[in-house]
């Protein structure tokens, strides 16, 4: 049905490209309340060293992997559990 490996690299890199983006609009155009949600979104990113700036990019790809595993598993196992002939996609 769907592919993991294409679900999780799809995902994980629009989540790394929104957060550049983000730190990029924050670094021109400072605001508080951003750099605040960055902080609470990403555990152990503080505002702005590049240690913290990779550990963020690392968590994106976990938020990723974890959407990835719902789109392609979830759908799968409650299609197999409710239709008696198993999936018809």
């Amino acid at each position: 049905m769907f592919k993991l490996k294409v679900w999780f690299w799809t995902i994980g890199l629009v989540f790394i490209q929104m957060f550049t983006v983000c730190v990029i609009w924050n670094l021109v155009k400072p605001n508080p309340v951003y750099i605040g949600m960055l902080e609470t979104v990403f555990p152990g990113f503080k505002w702005l060293s590049i240690g913290s700036f990779l550990l963020a990019l690392a968590e994106c790809f976990l938020y990723a992997a974890w959407l990835a595993f719902s789109f392609c598993f979830d759908p799968q196992f409650f299609l197999t559990k409710t239709s008696p002939r198993g999936p018809e996609l």
